[in-house]
């Protein structure tokens, strides 16, 4: 378990959206992306974050589970994740090839750890909690460093995710209002690359201009992930936005015998901290695996 010290929420903004209470909603839907955009782009987030990625599929009939810890610099956009799952610690002489329930009764329900087809198709994971997807106008750099003491002296980086979009980088499309007049539901179209332009719609909150919902056309730097689209769902915390939820609206077929339906990816445990934590006990993990941001 991570040690977590200095428990730390921002609240202060130095961005405010106008207060819109009363007011006749916008109108212009290229006004409310770019108020979106600002909304994300001058939030002000904590030093460091800690969470859980859980990520969740379907093999069969068994419904699998793992959770990866996640240290993240803010700052410098740093991420250092686990390799190995909590499941795959907790039962390290578990061979590949075998299939074996955890918390399962009678063999009915439980999470399965280990994977009859071999390794887990999905993990290891080094994402991070406030990726903005091209919403933020600030571009985001986002790397992953191989073990923890790389996060407090950080070498030369490779860089995993690169996000950053203009207005006319797409063409927007005021689809509705939704809960009363209380969202703007927005459709995206890339007027050019849109395998880096990967917004296709998004949900506003009325008032702040927060985003509370994309769709998006591709996820993360590799296949299966950038071939079906993915709904993401965002949380507001402090001030400050992060994700909570990115689904998989198709199977992922990572070969012809290995199709995974159901996939999630939740991000919890989120914990906002000033200090670094005791990185120590997260181990080291091997970028060159995971899956990360485009």
């Amino acid at each position: 378990m991570l040690a977590c010290a200095f428990a730390f929420a921002i609240t202060a903004r130095p961005w405010a959206p106008p207060a819109r209470a009363g007011a006749d909603p916008l109108t212009d839907p290229d006004a409310i992306f770019r108020a979106a955009r600002k909304a994300w782009s001058f939030t002000a987030y904590s030093r460091y974050t800690t969470f859980t990625i859980v990520v969740k599929f379907r093999d069969g009939n068994t419904n699998v589970v793992r959770h990866y810890d996640t240290i993240e610099d803010m700052r410098r956009e740093i991420v250092f994740a686990r390799t190995f799952s909590r499941e795959e610690i907790a039962n390290p002489a578990i061979p590949h090839g075998f299939d074996v329930k955890v918390g399962a009764l009678n063999n009915q329900g439980g999470a399965k750890v280990g994977n009859s087809g071999g390794s887990d198709p999905i993990g290891p994971l080094a994402l991070g909690v406030s990726y903005s997807f091209g919403i933020s106008l600030l571009p985001q750099k986002t790397a992953v460093v191989s073990s923890g003491r790389d996060i407090e002296f950080p070498p030369n980086l490779p860089v995993i995710g690169t996000t950053g979009a203009a207005t006319h980088d797409y063409a927007v499309k005021l689809l509705g209002m939704l809960d009363g007049g209380q969202t703007y539901h927005l459709g995206l179209e890339a007027t050019h690359d849109p395998g880096r332009l990967r917004l296709r719609e998004m949900w506003v909150d009325a008032t702040t201009f927060v985003t509370r919902r994309i769709l998006i056309s591709a996820n993360f730097s590799k296949a299966p992930y950038d071939t079906v689209p993915w709904l993401i769902d965002f949380t507001h915390i402090g001030g400050a936005d992060y994700i909570a939820k990115e689904t998989a609206l198709g199977p992922l077929d990572f070969d012809e015998d290995d199709s995974l339906p159901d996939v999630t990816i939740a991000f919890e445990d989120l914990k906002l901290l000033s200090a670094l934590p005791q990185y120590g006990a997260l181990g080291a993990n091997d970028s060159t695996d995971a899956v990360t941001e485009p």
